[in-house]
């Protein structure tokens, strides 16, 4: 070999080189497309950043050979939903299916890159259990972590001393032990937890936390090597300690690793013994604070996230498993933020809430309970939860609990009932319920109290906060019992022209009333002013009727309707004339009940619902134009001819609100005739409206989020 910087030059052949580098680049294409099944344990991770900084995932999945060596997949939720969802999924033995791709991290097989597998199937290993008893595995009885503290090999300082990281797991408040005894009722502890080291890791931080993703940092999730920073800092711990005699592992590091701290488990051959470890992976900023250490433990117990019902993973103040630093300050002299509460779905899903403590209704039922406080309740009897059933989506449910600002408690936003709406296999199963879609799920419109009803008008659920205790509230549940429906528009009342007139008919459906005999109603009829103008009404079909029309400028009437006899049929209470403007789209028309009475004058007010109307300013083509071309033609005539001989059209749809130019309520060869007529300009006195605007044409626009909404509160 030449000396370097001698000045001489070797030419070399550019057509070996240039084969060789095709034939690796199609060795790689066809590695990334190789179709393979891998069997292991199924794991989720959680990533929380500093300050919950928003992330756009907050979980991976990955698969465990027990080795050591992981798999990331890329699941959907569609192909885990019929398994029950990541969380029952988490911790078991699966066989996956799919092909192996970079995704986006790039391949770098001498720094021991894991693998990234694109998910076609994925099944249960062996004989999987019911999907109904699928989930997370209960959580009882002591709960042993072994914190283990390793240094970076460039890294020299210890940012705590192993004295006072073991203090922070103590028995007495904000001690860790002390808050996972108060957050079960004393089914778990973490006694027996220890703390070891500081040790030295063999390697610097650049070899634990390095660009995986090819974005040009450090500083992303899933920068951190975790295989590397697992297997060596419980490698220089090993003769320290016999991991078997611990359920988790903490594993807790003297700089940053990169934007995160993490929460899950893993597959660990430790001391000769193969088995789940619930682990976590901590910076500085994560063991200096109880509560994130509480937040990914609770990952390790298989928690996932919670939230409002909105994008952001960390605006809950009402669970750990949200928002840590929303409830600070107050900090802890020593411990930095604390955590609140997890919310009672988590709990439940450990087993932490008997089941007599937990009421869920029959169908048809009215039930007044009493919700002791969820976090360290004083009684060991009553219920520290409601579950919900919804009618209109499978699986999916409320929940109500009663929160007070006591123990950890004590930072929460405020006193109050709190719901959220959970469904088992989302990302962030449990929602809070804010019917004011502010973006913010710790305000007033998620805090209920006294006087306060949540409603839900597609399942029939009702939920009255009647009264407070001393340690919790009151509440009354209406839960698919008797409905009286009150009923803005019907089928022909969607849809107007702009500048147009429209009469809205506000009816009473008495059909699933189960025998209430209805003696009076009051409710206010509301629209949007600046879209909608009041110019008259009409009393309905039954008893008298009064209304208040001094505030239809702002839109807004009060309608009372009264008859002493009472009435078990439905009936139209009022029909109110309004005029839109030119400005096309949605707009709403509600209206809200506010008294209502039965004939021996009992309130009857919890079971009237609502159901509004979404009205389209628009137009949608014109009267004829069955092919949407924005022409009346031959082939328009033609279609009709076709539909009128029960033959296939285009476009079935839209030939019932385009075909009948004749208006006789049929779509017949005379409606093809007259058709035909108009598209070469003939007279036609049979269809004099042919070639009128119809009104509609809003069904391509989303109506605006709240207006979709079909809880209404208060």
């Amino acid at each position: 070999m030449l000396p370097i910087g001698t000045g001489a030059k070797t030419r070399v052949s550019v057509a070996p080189l240039l084969l060789m580098a095709l034939v690796a680049a199609g060795a790689l294409r066809t590695a990334e497309a190789q179709q393979v099944s891998m069997s292991g344990w199924f794991h989720v991770v959680w990533h929380d950043t500093r300050q919950g900084r928003a992330l756009d995932e907050e979980s991976i999945y990955v698969l465990d050979d027990g080795t050591g060596r992981w798999t990331r997949l890329l699941a959907s939720a569609t192909q885990m939903r019929p398994l029950g969802g990541p969380l029952a999924l988490n911790r078991k033995r699966v066989i996956v299916t799919g092909q192996l791709v970079a995704a986006g991290i790039r391949q770098r097989p001498q720094l021991g890159q894991p693998r990234t597998l694109e998910v076609h199937s994925i099944q249960y290993e062996g004989e999987p259990a019911p999907l109904a008893a699928l989930g997370i595995e209960p959580v009882t009885g002591p709960q042993p972590w072994v914190n283990i503290l390793c240094k970076f090999a460039d890294v020299t300082t210890e940012p705590r001393s192993a004295a006072w990281i073991q203090g922070e797991f103590g028995s007495t408040a904000p001690g860790l032990d002390h808050y996972w005894r108060a957050a079960s009722e004393d089914r778990i502890n973490i006694g027996g937890t220890a703390t070891v080291g500081w040790y030295d890791l063999p390697q610097p931080r650049s070899y634990y936390v390095y660009d995986r993703d090819g974005d040009g940092d450090t500083d992303g999730p899933w920068d951190v090597d975790f295989q590397r920073a697992t297997v060596d800092c419980t490698g220089v711990a090993d003769a320290d300690v016999y991991f078997p005699d611990f359920v988790g592992i903490n594993l807790m590091f003297n700089d940053l690793l990169d934007c995160c701290a993490y929460g899950g488990s893993r597959t660990l051959n430790l001391d000769g013994v193969t088995r789940v470890y619930r682990v976590t992976w901590e910076p500085p900023w994560g063991y200096q604070n109880q509560g994130v250490l509480a937040h990914e433990m609770g990952h390790g117990f298989g928690l996932p996230h919670s939230s409002g019902p909105y994008d952001e993973t960390y605006d809950s103040r009402w669970d750990v498993m949200s928002s840590v630093w929303g409830n600070c300050p107050p900090h802890d002299p020593t411990y930095g933020c604390v955590g609140v509460h997890t919310i009672s779905y988590h709990k439940d899903l450990l087993e932490w809430v008997p089941s007599e403590r937990k009421y869920v209704p029959s169908p048809g039922t009215v039930q007044t309970i009493t919700l002791e406080r969820l976090g360290e309740p004083t009684t060991t009897t009553g219920y520290l939860m409601a579950e919900l059933p919804l009618t209109d989506a499978p699986d999916v449910f409320y929940t109500v609990e009663a929160r007070r600002l006591a123990g950890y408690d004590a930072t929460l936003p405020g006193k109050a009932v709190v719901l959220h709406r959970v469904d088992p296999y989302d990302s962030r199963p449990a929602r809070v319920v804010d019917p004011d879609g502010d973006g913010d799920p710790n305000d007033e419109a998620a805090i209920w109290l006294p006087g306060e009803t949540f409603r839900d008008d597609a399942n029939q659920i009702v939920v009255t906060v009647d009264d407070e205790t001393g340690t919790g509230f009151v509440v009354t549940i209406h839960y698919q019992a008797a409905q009286i429906l009150l009923r803005v528009g019907d089928e022909t009342t969607d849809a107007i022209l702009p500048d147009g007139r429209i009469d809205i008919p506000v009816s009473v459906d008495m059909s699933n009333a189960e025998g209430t005999d209805l003696a009076s109603i009051q409710f206010d009829l509301q629209w949007e002013p600046a879209r909608l103008s009041y110019i008259s009404y009409a009393s309905g079909t039954f008893g008298s009727v009064t209304v208040n029309e001094t505030q239809s400028d702002a839109g807004l009437l009060t309608v009372g309707v009264f008859n002493a006899t009472g009435t078990t049929s439905s009936f139209t209470a009022v029909q109110v004339t309004l005029d839109a403007g030119a400005t096309e789209g949605f707009t709403e028309v509600s209206a809200s009940a506010t008294a209502a009475g039965d004939e021996l004058g009992n309130d009857v007010l919890p079971i009237v619902f609502e159901e509004d109307l979404m009205l389209c300013i628009g137009i949608d083509g014109y009267l004829g134009d069955v092919t949407a071309d924005d022409a009346i033609n031959i082939i328009d005539a033609q279609q009709i001819a076709r539909f009128s001989a029960a033959l296939p059209v285009a476009n079935p749809d839209r030939m019932l609100s385009h075909g009948d130019v004749s208006e006789d309520g049929n779509i017949n060869i005379v409606d093809a005739q007259q058709t035909a007529r108009y598209s070469i300009e003939l007279e036609t006195p049979g269809a004099p409206n042919i070639g009128a605007p119809v009104p509609g044409g809003c069904a391509s626009q989303a109506p605006p989020p709240m207006l979709q909404a079909t809880v209404h509160a208060r």
